[in-house]
């Protein structure tokens, strides 16, 4: 009788109801991801609600990934270390089944030229690069913690990569008739987008915020009136305030762009979820590109 109830549970009608599976995912995209995928399969913890760069896990979040039946993380630099760390502390155990979404993925280095060492880990932000691998290491997760499921999770994976190719055609329409392919922006998160959707993206800083450089700045201003910039894109946070001695100099506006590391409460209760903040963040583009 305990044995059955390890794997059922007993609904407020007195029914034996499936248990569904506990995932916990290390951030926002990767938990929308996996929600696509398990549908109501899996009850989905979010560990980080805010920007995940400099984020360090406390013992109740260890203890969480201890107890959960799949737990799947970015990789790419973003939270390499602390998942290490989390991983040695927990030890050799059946569960959690861990998985980085990003495996087998093409990952940008970094450079110092580029802002610093080790690589970007923005893979989210390329529709294809979410639909040929995230999509796939996710589903493979899932598989493996719930069998039994595997037709409904292929399915739903199916359906969700059809998705992103759909977004991902509407993208390129979008953007096929700009009078500008060169972006100046606060930090650098848009190269896997940019490199897409063949843009050229000049960031005021590299992976992280900073203070700018006077002569990172004179650079940029010569640019930007070089090619007639209207407008200088940062992303929602701190950003404004790297453009804003920029866009002040050469008379541009600046225009938001959501990295979708992570979505504030009240846009997940308005119902937002990465396809459509990533068609909005399109939207913005068009404006500041000068698409037709």
């Amino acid at each position: 009788m305990l044995a059955g109830l390890s794997i059922a549970l007993l609904s407020p009608a007195g029914q034996l109801v499936e248990k569904k599976l506990e995932v916990v995912a290390s951030f926002y995209p990767i938990s929308d991801f996996t929600q696509h995928v398990s549908k109501d399969r899996a009850e989905i913890l979010n560990l980080v609600s805010g920007e995940p760069h400099e984020w360090e896990p406390t013992p109740k979040d260890i203890e969480r990934i201890a107890k959960a039946d799949l737990f799947i993380y970015n990789g790419a630099d973003l939270d390499d270390k602390w998942v290490s760390e989390v991983l040695k502390a927990i030890g050799q155990q059946e569960k959690p089944i861990v998985i980085k979404a990003t495996a087998g993925a093409p990952v940008h280095p970094i450079s110092a030229e580029t802002g610093g060492a080790g690589m970007d880990p923005h893979l989210w932000l390329d529709p294809q690069l979410v639909r040929d691998f995230y999509v796939p290491n996710i589903l493979e997760g899932l598989r493996k913690a719930d069998p039994e499921a595997r037709a409904a999770f292929e399915a739903n994976s199916e359906a969700f990569q059809s998705r992103l190719s759909q977004l991902d055609a509407a993208i390129r329409d979008g953007l096929k008739d700009c009078r500008l392919q060169t972006l100046i922006i606060s930090h650098r998160f848009m190269s896997y987008f940019a490199e897409r959707y063949q843009l050229q993206v000049e960031s005021i800083c590299g992976l992280e915020p900073c203070d700018p450089s006077p002569g990172r700045l004179a650079q940029l201003t010569k640019l930007a009136r070089e090619l007639g910039i209207q407008f200088v894109f940062a992303e929602s946070g701190e950003g404004r305030k790297i453009v804003e001695p920029l866009a002040g100099e050469i008379g541009a506006q600046v225009l938001i762009l959501n990295p979708l590391e992570f979505l504030m409460d009240e846009d997940l209760k308005a119902g937002k979820d990465y396809l459509s903040v990533m068609e909005e963040n399109v939207k913005v583009l068009r404006l500041g590109l000068e698409c037709k």
